[in-house]
C-alpha cells in the first residue's frame, strides 16, 4: 500500500513541489471560480492559484471539483464530488478523490 505522501515525477500547480497535496486545505491558497447548474446547485468548482481583479481573469489551475447529483421525485438523494489535482505543465492526476454525500 502506497503512502499518502506519495512522490510524483512532476511538480502540482498547488504546491510547486512533488509530494502529493491531497491533504491540503487547497480552498484556503486558491481563488474559487463556481460554475452553477441551472438549478443554482455547483456543477464545477475550480481553484486557481492566480486571479487579476482588473481584468477578472483567472489562472494557473490547481484543483477542479466536479459535482453529480441523485434525485428521487425530485428530492435530491445523492451528491458526488470528484476531486481533480493539477500539475504545473496543466496536466491533471484524474480523479484522487471522490467524496460521496447521502441524503435520506
Amino acid at each position: 500500500m502506497k503512502d499518502i505522501t506519495e512522490i510524483f515525477g512532476t511538480n502540482f500547480m498547488l504546491t510547486g513541489d512533488n509530494i502529493d497535496p491531497r491533504d491540503l486545505d487547497f480552498t484556503f491558497y486558491t481563488h474559487e471560480k463556481i460554475t452553477n447548474n441551472p438549478d443554482g446547485t455547483p456543477q464545477m468548482k475550480q481553484y486557481y492559484m492566480n486571479y487579476d481583479e482588473g481584468t477578472d481573469t483567472f489562472s494557473d489551475l490547481a484543483v477542479e471539483c466536479d459535482y453529480t447529483y441523485t434525485y428521487d421525485a425530485g428530492v435530491l438523494t445523492k451528491r458526488v464530488e470528484d476531486i481533480n489535482w493539477y500539475f504545473v505543465d496543466g496536466t491533471t492526476v484524474g480523479v484522487t478523490r471522490q467524496l460521496i454525500q447521502v441524503y435520506s
